[in-house]
């Protein structure tokens, strides 16, 4: 009898035996997981650093070269620009910070869409977009004209900026993520949505980001890019001006010294300076009887 007991009691129950059985399953599963991997870096490696790679090198350098001359060409041309449409301080200022605004709505909106439609596809309309504005640019005879078009010329260079940095993820051979080959599936029904579900989709991606635990990561990622990238831009198109105002201030005060503040501090007004003692000259003739 105790014997008997001991083998009735011992007997495993329904729950543990279905557990056995999806342990068993899933042993098998990843069993079968890890020998596709195995097979699939075996095929990366065998394909290793190609065309394609390097393809994708200059095409992303040629890119982030068009972005830079794109952000510092205003900083070199604001100098001249300021006599053709007799900018003041505050105009230039204008200027810089509407290209500016346009590169940090064109960052966000361009970044969710590359997300959604694809990189490539993005990369060449922010391309398109920028060559487009800039001829238009060249050609508007006013002030406002060309801040509309430096706003959007800035738009399409945050675009850029944003997308171009993720083609570096092609360059490393490995395998894709899982949460990728999933989502391929739903990244092709988005490139045939509709605008409003586009909308929507990119609610939902910032609404992610804004949340726990991606909430951190955010606001860290975005401090270190406001950090670096201030004091970057800021430096680029303020130089050009500033050594504008150097020379000016030569012109009024020959041979004194000034410090960065001083000079910064020099009034240039509708292209006309003082020198301090009641007379006036113009900068722009100055810098015309130059050339």
């Amino acid at each position: 009898m105790g014997t008997e007991n001991v083998k009735v009691n011992s007997r495993p129950s329904e729950i543990s035996i279905a557990k056995i059985a999806q342990d068993l399953i899933n042993a098998e599963e990843d069993s079968d997981q890890s020998q596709a991997e195995i097979n699939t870096q075996l095929a990366v490696n065998a394909t290793g650093f190609g065309k394609f790679n390097y393809k994708v090198t200059v095409v992303s350098g040629l890119t982030c070269m068009n972005a830079g001359i794109g952000i510092n060409i205003l900083g070199l041309i604001l100098p001249s620009a300021a006599c053709d449409f007799d900018m003041s301080t505050v105009d230039k200022g204008r200027l810089n910070t509407g290209f500016i605004f346009g590169m940090l709505c064109g960052a966000y909106i361009w970044g969710c869409l590359a997300d959604t439609m694809g990189r490539r596809h993005t990369l060449l309309r922010c391309l398109f977009l920028q060559a487009g504005f800039d001829c238009l640019a060249s050609l508007i005879p006013n002030y406002w004209g060309v801040f509309v078009c430096k706003t959007i010329v800035g738009f399409a260079l945050g675009g850029q900026m944003a997308t171009l940095y993720t083609y570096i993820e092609l360059n490393k051979c490995g395998i894709s993520s899982v949460s990728q080959l999933l989502n391929m599936e739903a990244e092709e029904k988005l490139n045939k949505s509709k605008l409003t579900q586009l909308t929507n989709m990119l609610f939902q991606q910032t609404g992610i980001l804004l949340k726990p635990p991606f909430l951190g990561r955010t606001l860290v990622v975005c401090t270190i890019m406001f950090s670096i990238f201030s004091s970057m831009y800021t430096l680029m198109m303020w130089f050009p001006e500033l050594f504008d105002r150097f020379a000016a201030f030569e012109t009024a005060f020959p041979n004194e010294h000034a410090s960065v503040c001083r000079v910064s501090e020099f009034k240039i007004t509708n292209s006309t300076a003082s020198n301090g003692s009641g007379t006036w000259f113009s900068v722009c003739e100055k810098r015309c009887s130059d050339w």
